[in-house]
């Protein structure tokens, strides 16, 4: 059932559990360890990786639309076993409207990762793969061996890497350039500058200054008065003459706070840019 050439006490209480339940295990019978001593291979590392539903991406303006337009009583005349129909209506209106993640785990950036690291991975699948093949002794020891190897070179890369993030650390170093290299070691991919612009006639500008100045023209179009319409530009020009009072007593200055709010309004900003112990 699970692959394996031999059943457990904890793997048989399972397999009770899936048969009262009345639940079905999809298993290709693909062995996902391989015991160091003896050499035998089993699959205990079952998981299956659902789909999440991403709520704070979703139409819910749209969801309550078809939710009152589906979801009424004349869509259960005659259903039985309204509670399903019920259920199964409600997913195909969360399916239409709600996004979910995908299934496949999104591989994390490692700033320690380089040539040796990959090197040592495929000289253990190497030897994993030959171990499948051909299960004798001698091929269990290369690929412990490779194994080991490739364990003991990632975690020299990332002690190395590490060395090197500290050494560059110093009562001079940028708050922006410390935050950035906490991302790089979490895995989150940071921002990357843009190498290049299409011009409308169809070239590409690829000098920093140009690309700004492409930039430029494009928000100062996007924010141009041509695309309001006449009415409203007659009211922006009557508006814009009017003077504006800028006297003010400060009374909601953000230097008059106390400290506490002002911390507190920092941390709710979600900006690592600014830190707190920059305060006295």
């Amino acid at each position: 059932m699970w692959g394996c050439t031999n059943t457990n006490q904890l793997g048989g209480l399972i397999e009770s559990v899936m048969a009262v339940s009345d639940l079905c295990l999809l298993n290709d019978g693909s062995c996902t360890y391989i015991h160091p001593a003896s050499g035998s291979r089993s699959a205990i590392d079952l998981e299956e990786r659902v789909p999440r539903w991403q709520l704070q991406k979703a139409d819910w303006s749209e969801f309550s639309h078809l939710c009152q337009n589906e979801i009424v009583r004349d869509a259960f005349d005659g259903i039985e076993d309204q509670i399903s129909h019920f259920t199964q209506l409600l997913v195909n209106i969360a399916t239409k409207t709600i996004p979910k993640s995908s299934a496949n785990p999104r591989s994390k950036h490692k700033p320690w990762f380089n040539t040796d690291c990959e090197q040592a991975i495929k000289d253990r699948k190497k030897a994993l793969n030959i171990f499948k093949k051909f299960p004798n002794n001698v091929n269990l020891s290369n690929y412990l061996n490779a194994r080991a190897k490739a364990r003991r070179i990632i975690k020299a890369c990332k002690r190395e890497s590490w060395k090197q993030y500290i050494s560059k650390l110093s009562s001079s170093t940028p708050v922006k350039k410390a935050w950035d290299m906490v991302r790089k070691i979490s895995g989150k991919q940071l921002n990357s500058r843009v190498l290049h612009l299409t011009k409308p006639d169809g070239h590409k500008c690829t000098e920093r200054a140009d690309i700004a100045n492409l930039l430029a023209d494009e928000f100062e179009c996007n924010s141009s008065s041509n695309h309001y319409s006449q009415t409203f530009q007659v009211f922006k020009r009557t508006a814009e003459k009017q003077k504006v009072n800028f006297t003010s007593d400060n009374s909601y200055c953000a230097l008059t706070l106390p400290l506490a709010q002002m911390k507190f309004t920092i941390s709710s900003s979600n900006t690592f840019h600014i830190t707190p112990y920059w305060f006295y």
